[in-house]
């Protein structure tokens, strides 16, 4: 044994209040030791889960999540899925490749039913539209042909593009002119048709009556086809109407 651990070992065989305060002093350490080393374990399995570790010492920056957090907002949640467009059918006619009904959102220009039904056919005329209104509802399209535009007049349209009625020049007994106003005999309701010479309200019916049961006049003679409208009465009215198909 070492000279200087024997003579330890006799100082404090003569002193055992030294003994313990060694003792005490020493399991103090230990124990600091071992809640350092604690703490430190705990504060690594803290970190693990998420947690802010502020209170041991080290601040770190909030979960967005955390409640209460200015850092969480509504824009960290995804916008809902938007409203669909309303949808509205177009019955597009008249000079266009494919006519019939097209189907397109509400508000779409009148171009795009156009669109829809084939484009202008080589033969429209693309002004008797107004290719620029928005459609907000169900509605009727109709384009003109130009050899129509020229021999009957120009065309009297509400914003739609929907032909409301024409005008056409007409010999008068005095060698002058006279606006006539024309109807489409495929499209005219009753009151329209009571407006052409020698047709009452129920030959009106009848005449829309062959209509939907046959399908549009081809022509403007057509419409003798129809009970009580022979070559007379037909020769009365001829100037005043016109087909569209």
């Amino acid at each position: 044994m070492p000279a200087w651990l024997e003579n330890m070992l006799d100082w404090l065989k003569e002193r055992p209040w030294a003994v313990i305060a060694i003792s005490v002093l020493g399991a103090a350490g230990f124990s600091s030791l071992v809640g350092w080393i604690s703490s430190r374990d705990s504060l690594s399995i803290i970190r693990k889960a998420g947690f802010s570790p502020a209170a041991y010492g080290e601040p770190v920056p909030a979960s967005p999540m955390a409640s209460g957090s200015d850092s969480f907002n509504s824009s960290s949640i995804p916008a809902g899925s938007p409203s669909p467009i309303p949808r509205i059918q177009v019955y597009v006619v008249g000079a266009v490749n494919a006519p019939g009904l097209v189907e397109m959102a509400k508000g779409d220009l009148v171009a795009e039913a156009i669109r829809l039904a084939g484009g202008f056919a080589a033969n429209a005329d693309m002004a008797s539209v107004n290719a620029a209104y928005r459609l907000e509802a169900n509605a009727m399209v109709k384009v003109s042909c130009i050899d129509q535009t020229l021999s009957q007049g120009s065309i009297t349209q509400d914003p739609r593009g929907i032909t409301m009625g024409q005008t056409a020049a007409s010999d008068s007994g005095e060698g002058g002119t006279s606006a006539i106003h024309r109807i489409d005999l495929n499209s005219a309701g009753i009151k329209e048709l009571e407006t052409l010479p020698g047709i009452g309200e129920q030959t009106a019916r009848d005449i829309i009556a062959y209509r939907e049961a046959n399908g549009p006049f081809m022509n403007i003679e057509d419409i003798m086809q129809v009970s009580g409208i022979k070559q007379a009465r037909f020769d009365k009215i001829r100037e005043y109407v016109y087909v569209m198909r």
